[in-house]
């Protein structure tokens, strides 16, 4: 599990994060949550890796991690981001074999192209495998960033262990490949020791299939816990500055402004 305690993040004199206290655990879909501004993309990179917090602590699995990035290895976290720059020549499989590195240092093997086979296999891009990357549309260059992103904590064939990192992720996906995605996330979270983590603003998205949410305002936390717990209609209203109801239909729920 990874946990932060009272994490703040400044830059000179103003607070982007403050006291911000929260666990992510395998198994579990978890969002973050709120308006633009409210520090949800500064916590994801805080929480992957990508930068240092000005005060507070990280465990993971009850460990302080003092030295961050060493002690969370990147065999054990990959980050799928929605500004990443693809603008080279590569083939789908190329890029893909990217996520091998770590574990190769580029010495790729036949099992290395065996876990993009199988990547590609799971996301739904295999028929993609020898086509240029920048040919793709948006979203199905999305579900190859995540293939990528599979090959770097595949532990043995179809076992993926560690922590994911979403960042907006159906941003450039129609309505039917963010379905495909979020079944495919829930099925990767209930077959293997994953935690994964999104930057999500689709409410209705976040109920259904999320596990866990921290919402986010200005910076500070206004709670955390399953998103039926968290999203509601004072809470949204609060975050988002927006009324809303809920309504019920065939085990989904859905939120009307």
């Amino acid at each position: 599990m990874l946990e932060i305690k009272d994490i703040s993040y400044r830059v000179k004199d103003k607070i982007l994060l403050n006291s911000i206290s929260a666990s992510f655990e395998p198994g579990k879909i978890s969002g973050i949550i709120g308006s633009n501004g409210a520090g949800k993309s500064t916590l994801m990179k805080i929480i992957s890796g990508e930068i240092q917090p000005t005060t507070g602590k990280i465990y993971l699995d009850n460990n302080q991690l003092r030295d961050y990035y060493s002690a969370f290895p990147a065999t054990m976290r990959a980050v799928v981001s929605q500004h990443e720059a693809l603008n080279t020549d590569i083939t789908v499989t190329e890029y893909v074999l990217l996520g091998r590195l770590i574990h190769t240092m580029g010495r790729y093997q036949v099992s290395d192209y065996q876990s993009v086979e199988r990547a590609l296999q799971f996301t739904g891009c295999l028929e993609f495998a020898h086509k240029d990357l920048l040919s793709l549309s948006g979203g199905e260059r999305q579900r190859v960033q995540l293939a990528r992103a599979l090959v770097q904590i595949e532990k043995d064939p179809y076992v993926y262990r560690g922590y994911l990192f979403l960042d907006e992720f159906s941003a450039n996906m129609d309505i039917y490949y963010q379905q495909q995605m979020l079944k495919l996330l829930k099925k990767l979270c209930n077959t293997n020791q994953l935690a994964i983590i999104i930057i999500a603003h689709d409410l209705n998205q976040i109920i259904n299939y999320f596990d866990y949410c921290i919402l986010l305002k200005e910076g500070k936390l206004i709670m955390s816990g399953t998103p039926s717990q968290v999203l509601t209609t004072d809470n949204i209203e609060l975050a988002y500055k927006i009324k809303s109801s809920q309504i019920r239909i065939n085990d989904r729920y859905y939120f009307i402004h």
